[in-house]
Parts: structure tokens; sequence; C-alpha cells
């Protein structure tokens, strides 16, 4: 049931977890998010729980991923009186 994820054409699970910062500077350190990537990564490689079998019987891999969320007043840090337009600089933090 759900969404099925491929990767390279191989059904693969994905498992991790979020980053939402709700305040300045609205995203998370570069530093903290590699450092807590390279754990999720070694925990799957080390975890009991195995997948169920892809719809052709194939083992699905667990791959780590992180899911990054982004606030809106960090994207657009000054009130626009036109269109939109994302600030360049958060954009390149993220």
């Amino acid at each position: 049931e759900g969404e099925v994820y491929k990767k390279d054409g191989q059904e693969i699970v994905l498992m991790g977890g979020n980053y939402v910062f709700k305040a300045t500077p609205y995203y998370p350190p570069l530093d903290v998010v590699r450092k807590n990537a390279k754990a999720m990564a070694e925990g799957a490689k080390k975890m009991a729980y195995k997948p169920p079998p892809a719809a052709d019987g194939a083992p699905r891999p667990v791959l780590p991923c992180v899911r990054l969320g982004a606030m809106m007043e960090g994207a657009y840090p000054s009130r626009p009186t036109g269109a939109p337009v994302v600030d360049a600089n958060f954009a390149a933090k993220l």
C-alpha cells in the first residue's frame, strides 16, 4: 500500500528523519546534518528490521534520507510587495 520508491529501477525503503527549523536561520547547520545522516546510515546497516520484499519478490534495501522542510519566513525575509522572490542567500544555503 502507498507509494513505491525506486532507485535505478529497484524498489527501496526510505528511512530517516525530518529537519524543520522554525526560527532563524531557518535551516540546520550543515555539519549537524552530515553527522546525523552518517549516524542514520550506520543505524540502517545495523538494524534488525528487514522490509517486506518488492512486488517481484526481490529484497528491498533501506536507504537513509533526510526530509528538509523550509519555512517561508526564511525564503522571504522581507514582506514582498509584488511577486515574491526567494532570497538568494537562503536558497544557496539549502
